[in-house]
């Protein structure tokens, strides 16, 4: 099994915890979800974030602007604690 090489740096704006993933909404837009339990960076715990790259991906480092969107949605069927892993 091959290790997976880094593409790309984003160089944050913002301070953020437990990046989990999400999807790209444009070539410069990025919306994920957070498993920070906290509310000290954010006004929520477990937040959606949206990323505002300066460019599209090229391979280079770049700079991103962190927006707050909302907190994460924390519905599900199942009992007990959960862990946001991304959005679909």
């Amino acid at each position: 099994m091959a290790d997976l090489r880094r593409v790309v740096i984003l160089l944050l704006d913002r301070p953020v915890r437990n990046v989990q993933g999400g999807p790209f909404l444009s070539s410069t837009v990025l919306l994920c979800s957070t498993d920070d339990p906290s509310s000290d960076l954010w006004p929520s715990p477990r937040q959606v974030l949206q990323l505002d790259l300066s460019r599209p991906l090229d391979g280079t480092s770049q700079t991103a602007a962190v927006t707050y969107v909302r907190p994460a949605p924390r519905e599900s069927r199942c009992q007990g604690t959960f862990e946001n892993e991304g959005i679909d």
